[in-house]
């Protein structure tokens, strides 16, 4: 069994501007994200999760859109994280779709993924030029 995956569909709207389409799960959880950003969105942050971790405490994170109740797109967090003293690791996803109660949607799941495949992903995400209609796949490996 997979322990986790995450896909990203990004379809190219104008020359530096996408339509991105998240799907993250981790076994019965899934959750779907739409929002809008530059191409070179995840560029940094796979820069920076491919070299993660840099220590024991270190995450890696990136915010898309704002956690404000009314703000026009959806909340998304991913952040890599160690958690515990032996460095595995995890990939935290929240969601959060900016309503209020009682049409409020939030989740909060992590993938748990070995440290190499957190680097692959950040590999991945870093070298991901989407042109066109793109899709990135990433499964989490624990060993």
């Amino acid at each position: 069994m997979i322990p986790g995956e995450l896909r990203i569909v990004a379809s190219t709207d104008y020359d530096d501007y996408a339509t991105f389409d998240l799907t993250a799960s981790r076994a019965e959880l899934k959750v779907h994200v739409h929002f809008w950003d530059y191409l070179d969105l995840f560029e940094q942050f796979g820069s920076k999760l491919a070299a993660f971790p840099q220590n024991l405490e270190d995450t890696v994170e990136i915010e898309i859109g704002q956690l404000l109740p009314g703000f026009s797109q959806n909340y998304l967090l991913l952040r890599a994280y160690c958690y515990d003293a032996n460095g595995h690791a995890a990939l935290k996803i929240v969601t959060h779709n900016n309503e209020s109660e009682p049409q409020m949607q939030r989740i909060e799941f992590s993938i748990p993924a070995d440290i190499a495949a957190l680097n692959r992903l950040g590999n991945l995400l870093k070298n991901w030029l989407p042109q066109g209609n793109s899709e990135l796949v990433w499964q989490a490996q624990i060993s």
